[in-house]
């Protein structure tokens, strides 16, 4: 059976090791460095969270909005985590759109 991982902090293999971040991407500077090294221990169990949410909501799919809203998450942290998903593959934009809050459009995610 297939693994999914979603964190970055996980244990592994030399191997694996080596190839994964030391942080999360950041802009390079120091606050932003800073904020993405203590972001790290948990940004795999906030992408687990984000993931599980999407899959819940099976065919409707969810928006970036609705996942901050249901998880309370930021804004910042679950974008980040659904970048992280979808550059792994582990989730994809539909190319359907619903409003959020502010009756701006915005994609919908699907699994």
């Amino acid at each position: 059976m297939n693994q999914l991982r979603f964190g970055y902090g996980e244990r592994s293999d030399e191997k694996k090791a080596a190839r994964r971040p030391k942080a999360l991407p950041h802009s390079g500077s120091d606050t932003s460095t800073e904020a993405a090294q203590r972001a790290m221990p948990r940004a795999g169990s906030d992408a687990l969270m984000v993931f599980m949410a999407i899959r819940e909501r099976g065919a409707r799919g969810a928006t970036c909005d609705e996942l901050e809203e249901s998880l309370q998450m930021q804004h910042q942290t679950c974008s980040a985590r659904i970048n992280g998903l979808v550059r792994k593959g582990l989730v994809k934009d539909s190319g359907e759109c619903r409003q959020t809050r502010s009756g701006r459009p915005a994609r919908v995610l699907k699994v």
